[in-house]
């Protein structure tokens, strides 16, 4: 996780519910999580965490920014 996610967390127990989306290494192989948290500032109640893995949705996202990448070109070259 980087300093950035590391004050997305502190920034989820000071104000509230938030999403952050890092990257997580496990045994030697990275892939993309939602962490999703939830802190109620009330004696003895623990924060919620919930991590979901974003693989998929983000090699999708991939793939459809380079199908549209070459839609335009395509597009634009027929127009000329």
């Amino acid at each position: 996780m980087t300093p950035n996610d590391h004050r997305q967390i502190r920034k989820t127990v000071e104000l509230g519910p938030n999403r952050l989306n890092p990257s997580i290494a496990e045994k030697s192989s990275l892939f993309d999580v939602e962490i999703s948290a939830q802190c109620q500032p009330l004696p003895g109640v623990k924060p919620s965490v919930f991590v979901r893995d974003i693989t998929e949705r983000k090699q999708a996202e991939k793939l459809c920014s380079r199908v549209r990448h070459i839609w335009r070109k395509a597009t634009a070259e027929s127009h000329r």
